[in-house]
């Protein structure tokens, strides 16, 4: 397994990042999960992050639970990283980026796809 990543709560979501390896065929996973109670505001993201280039996402409530989460896999995330640590905001979350930065650099062949 790899590190996990998590984000506090903000504006009433936490983000996660898991860096895992597919142990059945050893490709590096890249993972970004937002969860929300908010379906509408899960939803609202997708839309958006799919305007900027994101072709991939899976939207899923959980049934027992008021709550749902939102997946990327290696490619958007990687996308999303590029969006967010493109250097035109200064206000980013270090420990995230450098999480994603060692992904690419250990994984460079995936991060180039």
């Amino acid at each position: 397994m790899g590190t996990q990543g998590q984000l506090a709560h903000s504006a009433g979501w936490p983000f996660s990042l898991l860096n895992l390896s597919n142990i059945l065929n050893k490709t590096p996973i890249l993972q970004v999960v937002f969860t929300s109670c908010s379906i509408v505001f899960l939803k609202e993201l997708f839309l958006l992050l799919k305007s900027k280039g994101l072709s991939g996402g899976s939207l899923f409530k959980v049934k027992s639970s008021n709550y749902g989460r939102l997946l990327y896999g290696t490619q958007d995330s990687l996308k999303l990283y590029r969006i967010v640590y493109n250097g035109r905001y200064k206000l980013f979350l270090k420990r995230k980026k450098l999480v994603f930065e060692r992904f690419m650099k250990k994984y460079a062949a995936v991060a180039q796809r």
